[in-house]
């Protein structure tokens, strides 16, 4: 952010010049003029103190509880876009660090929230079902089978753990995050549909930002096979334990930011807007010389639909796999996530809240955590902010 707005934070020194004539001989004495020193301006970011400390004691402990590779978090306001929070855990102190080396030093500075992709799991059926209702595909209640285990494109699609739920609808499957069922949605949906869909939502697209913020990626639906299709719909790639080769990635893959986006379109009414880290840049007499004013970036989908997956993401936290997000006192809408990997697997969380009228969004990873936990670090967190706003 520092290397960001350095042109606004560095200062210059006073210095002295001399005029001179067209082939740079110094004019008659006299001709010097000074050029006054200016003072660095002050740049104050969007970070709300309190709820950047709860997000970061709630990755701490996560970190210390499941060692995972690291844990992250990122709280937004869905009504502008502004960053409420930003946390990779673990941090460092730069003291500790030798000075001269340059490849700990880099790999200690990099902000995995914009800087690392990620298979997304389950939270991607957000993007899934958005698409499928705004195309008109299927809604809410229409059924489908959710077996275990399921053969769609002449290869395997199961659930998490094999958990097998009988006849469901999107809703229930929803809920309790049936990779059968979405599977299954995604082939109708279509490999183009679905990619249009999540590019409606910003990936394969380059989102500025403040901090070099990675794109976040969608296949090319001419290379996706019905089988990909399905797991991709389901937020899971065919990469390591399932197989893939092609050029494009091999599924969803995304920052921690760019799942911020979906939730916060979501909680926006479909609209995405500019994200942003820098609320204003004020001079040393404390004088404002630019505020941050929202934007809008794209429309992912339309208000009526963002409505209805709200109302779904209701069911999650009430009845499904979200209960550990649930708060007294204020609804809460959200997604978990599990993203499964060879060697142990990734917990998600992208939740709203309140979710009649979201003023706070918030989307964490958890690296190696176990099932749930991302719901439960995100519970502390959206209940802090909505103490800050004083909505609890």
């Amino acid at each position: 952010l520092e290397k960001y707005y350095d042109k606004y934070l560095a200062g210059t020194s006073g210095k002295v010049l001399y005029e001179t004539d067209l082939v740079g001989k110094e004019l008659e004495k006299g001709t010097m003029y000074y050029v006054p020193a200016t003072d660095g301006l002050n740049v104050k970011t969007t970070i709300d103190y309190e709820i950047q400390a709860i997000a970061e004691s709630a990755m701490a402990d996560a970190f210390e509880t499941y060692s995972p590779a690291s844990a992250q978090c990122i709280v937004l306001d869905p009504s502008t876009f502004e960053v409420l929070a930003m946390v990779n855990y673990p941090g460092y102190d730069l003291n500790d660090v030798p000075r001269d080396d340059n490849d700990l030093l880099n790999a200690l500075s990099r902000n995995n929230l914009v800087s690392d992709i990620y298979e997304p799991g389950s939270t991607f059926k957000i993007v899934s079902l958005a698409t499928a209702l705004e195309d008109g595909v299927a809604d809410e209640n229409t059924v489908y089978d959710a077996p275990g285990s399921m053969e769609i494109g002449n290869a395997d699609v199961v659930n998490f753990d094999g958990n097998s739920y009988g006849r469901l609808t999107l809703a229930q499957a929803t809920e309790l995050s049936a990779n059968t069922a979405f599977g299954q949605l995604g082939v109708e949906m279509g490999a183009d549909a679905l990619v249009a869909g999540a590019e409606d939502f910003g990936f394969n697209k380059d989102i500025e930002f403040a901090l070099t913020l990675y794109t976040s990626l969608m296949p090319d639906p001419d290379d996706m096979t019905e089988w990909e299709t399905a797991w991709a719909a389901a937020g899971e790639n065919v990469g390591e334990n399932k197989t893939a080769s092609h050029p494009s990635p091999n599924g969803p893959q995304a920052t921690v930011l760019e799942m911020a986006l979906v939730g916060s379109a979501i909680a926006n009414d479909g609209t995405i807007m500019q994200p942003y880290l820098v609320d204003g840049i004020y001079n040393a007499n404390g004088e404002r010389s630019f505020t941050a004013q929202p934007t809008k970036l794209m429309q992912a989908v339309s208000e009526t639909t963002a409505g209805r997956v709200r109302d779904v993401l209701v069911g999650v936290v009430n009845n499904g796999t979200g209960t550990d997000a649930a708060i007294d006192g204020v609804q809460v809408a959200g997604k978990t996530g599990t993203a499964e990997k060879v060697d142990g697997n990734d917990s998600w969380f992208v939740g709203m809240a309140p979710a009649d009228d979201p003023r706070v969004v918030v989307a964490l990873i958890i690296e190696d955590g176990e099932e749930g936990v991302g719901a439960q670090k995100a519970q502390n967190v959206l209940k802090t902010a909505l103490e800050v706003q004083g909505l609890l």
